[in-house]
């Protein structure tokens, strides 16, 4: 149905918890609903304070009640968001704008100018180009190479 519940570390909520905190009691509150949709709600106490978690099965609700104590008394989200940042940062900032940069520099700085002062000459180079190559194409290739090769040949 859902996945295993994790802290922002990666770890079960459970196993987090008791690592800062040993020796934890977690009690089943309560339990409700039909044999196929049952609720649980456990309850962990942690310096005096007690945290709930319910969910469809005693280890989620187990994981849910770990997670609120973890929220509430250690709050290490800045340092989990940090790691991420640090994580991710480096790849657009190595990746992205400096390859952008490349990329766009040239193709704006050559791209810019030529643009500008190509367009009449593609019209004349491309229909000189055509010619030359269509010239090329008749003279050498079919005169001169396929159409005597295959004369001689015949």
């Amino acid at each position: 149905q859902q996945g295993p519940i994790l802290t922002k570390h990666g770890k079960n909520p459970v196993m987090e918890l008791n690592e800062k905190r040993r020796g934890l009691k977690y009690e089943l509150i309560s339990e409700t609903g039909g044999s196929h949709d049952k609720r649980f709600v456990m309850e962990v106490e942690v310096d005096g304070q007690k945290f709930q978690g319910a969910g469809s099965n005693k280890k989620v609700a187990k994981a849910y009640a770990a997670l609120a104590a973890l929220e509430k008394l250690f709050p290490d989200a800045p340092v989990a968001i940090e790691q991420n940042k640090k994580k991710r940062a480096p790849v657009p900032a190595r990746g992205g704008p400096k390859f952008a940069v490349k990329q766009h520099n040239p193709g704006f700085g050559m791209g810019g100018p030529m643009h500008n002062e190509v367009p009449p000459p593609p019209n004349m180079r491309g229909r000189g180009r055509g010619g030359n190559i269509r010239g090329r194409g008749r003279g050498r290739g079919g005169f001169g190479g396929n159409h005597g090769g295959y004369m001689n040949a015949g």
